[in-house]
C-alpha cells in the first residue's frame, strides 16, 4: 500500500508531464486567488497587497472585477454500500447548492460509481429538487468508482455550453474504475482555470479499502486537487447535514480575488511556469493554482 500510495503522489505531483492538445492564452494570465484567516475569507484586499512570480520572478498585477455569475459542477460520489439516508444527505447536498444559487448562476450534478451520469433534478428552487437528485442517485450507485473520469466531465463538460468554474466534489476517497489519472486532471482543471474544492467523507470502521486507490491515497489525491487548482477541502461525516460544507466552500468561491498579469521577464511558448501568490507584509493563508501553461 505504501509503494501504491507513493506512485500515486508521484503522478499527480507531475502533472506538468502530461498536456492535453488544446491552447491557453500567455499574453494575459488570470488567477483566481482566494485569502483565509482563521478559517474565514479574507476581504478588502487589493493588488497591492498579492506578491505573484511566475517562475521566480515578480509580476506587476491587476485585480479584475469578479464576474457576477458563477457555474458550478456537483460531483457525487455514490458508489460503495450506501444506504438510502447517505444517498438523501448526498442530495441535499446538491439541493443546498441549489437553493444558494443567485440569478444567472447554475449547477450541474453529475453522480459517480462505475460510470459518470448528470443526474437531473426537479426545477431549481424547488421542493422536488431534492427527491428527485435523490431518486435519481439511487438508481445509479454501484460498487465501483470512476472518480477521477467524473471529475475530468464535469471539468470540461462543466455546464454543457462551458466549463464550469468551480467543481465541488463529494467523495470517500475511493477510486478503482478510472481510464483518466489524477495528473491529467490536474492538468486540465489548471488549464480551463477550475477550481476544485472537495468534501471528503470519513467512512465507518471496517468499510473496505482493498481497492487500488484506497481511501488513504485517494484522500491524498483531493488535497492535491484542491492545492494544485487553488480549492479547499473540508472534511465532514455521514453523521452529519453535508449541506453546510457544500455552500461554505461556494460561498468561500464568491470572495475570492482574481489577480491578472501579462507576463514580463520570462520566457513565452515554453511550456510549465510555476507560480507562487503570496500576501505582502498581511497574515492569511492563500489558495492560488501552483502555475500555467505558455504555449
Amino acid at each position: 500500500m505504501r509503494a501504491l500510495l507513493l506512485s500515486v503522489l508521484a503522478v499527480a505531483a507531475s502533472a506538468a508531464a502530461q498536456q492535453p492538445d488544446f491552447r491557453s492564452r500567455t499574453d494575459l494570465v488570470r488567477v483566481d486567488v482566494l485569502v483565509e484567516r482563521d478559517g474565514r475569507p479574507v476581504t478588502g484586499l487589493t493588488a497591492a497587497d498579492f506578491v505573484v512570480e511566475d517562475a521566480g520572478v515578480p509580476q506587476r498585477v491587476e485585480l479584475l472585477r469578479l464576474s457576477e455569475t458563477v457555474s458550478v459542477a456537483t460531483v457525487l460520489d455514490v458508489s460503495g454500500s450506501m444506504t438510502a439516508e447517505q444517498l438523501a444527505k448526498a442530495a441535499a447536498a446538491a439541493g443546498a447548492i441549489d437553493l444558494g444559487l443567485r440569478k444567472g448562476d447554475r449547477q450541474a450534478v453529475y453522480a459517480v460509481a462505475g460510470g459518470v451520469r448528470e443526474v437531473a433534478g426537479g426545477a431549481h428552487g424547488s421542493p422536488a429538487y431534492v427527491a428527485d437528485v435523490a431518486s435519481a442517485l439511487r438508481a445509479g450507485s454501484g460498487s465501483s468508482t470512476s472518480l477521477f473520469d467524473a471529475l475530468n466531465v464535469a471539468i470540461v463538460q462543466g455546464l454543457r455550453t462551458e466549463p464550469a468554474d468551480v467543481v465541488l466534489v463529494l467523495t470517500d476517497g475511493h477510486d478503482n474504475t478510472s481510464w483518466l489519472s489524477a495528473a491529467s486532471v490536474i492538468d486540465t482543471a489548471i488549464r480551463l482555470e477550475t477550481v476544485i474544492c472537495v468534501v471528503t467523507i470519513r467512512q465507518p470502521p471496517g468499510w473496505n479499502t482493498d481497492a487500488p486507490v484506497a481511501a488513504d491515497a485517494g484522500l491524498r489525491l483531493a488535497q492535491i486537487l484542491a492545492d494544485r487548482t487553488g480549492g479547499r477541502v473540508v472534511h465532514a461525516d455521514w453523521t452529519r447535514d453535508l449541506g453546510p460544507a457544500f455552500t461554505t466552500l461556494l460561498d468561500a468561491y464568491r470572495q475570492r480575488y482574481i489577480l491578472s498579469f501579462t507576463p514580463e521577464g520570462v520566457k513565452r511558448d515554453d511550456g510549465w511556469h510555476p507560480l507562487t501568490v503570496k500576501l505582502r507584509n498581511r497574515p492569511g493563508k492563500v489558495h492560488a493554482r501552483d502555475g500555467y501553461w505558455s504555449r
